[in-house]
C-alpha cells in the first residue's frame, strides 16, 4: 500500500506523520472499549450493546466500518 502512495499526493499515516504546509498530521488507530464501565447518575455501569448503539448513532463514520476476517500474511 505504501508503494501506491509514492507519488506524494496521498500520505499513508500508519503510525506515522506527514508535514504539509507547516502542519503536522499524525496517524493513529483509535479503538472503542464498549465494555468499559461508565460513571452514570445510577452508579458505574457497563452496557456494551447500548454503548455500541449510541456510538453508531452519533459517529456516522463508525457505522460505515465493516469488520471482516482478514488473512494475515
Amino acid at each position: 500500500m505504501r508503494a501506491a502512495t509514492s507519488d506524494g499526493r496521498v500520505h499513508l499515516l500508519d503510525a506515522g506523520e506527514a508535514l504539509i504546509g507547516g502542519v503536522r498530521f499524525l496517524g493513529a488507530t483509535l479503538r472503542t472499549g464498549f465494555a468499559l464501565a461508565l460513571d452514570t447518575p445510577q452508579g458505574r455501569r457497563s452496557d456494551p450493546a447500548a454503548h455500541k448503539k449510541t456510538t453508531t448513532r452519533l459517529l456516522v463514520d463508525y457505522a460505515m466500518i465493516l469488520i471482516t476476517d482478514l488473512e494475515v500474511a
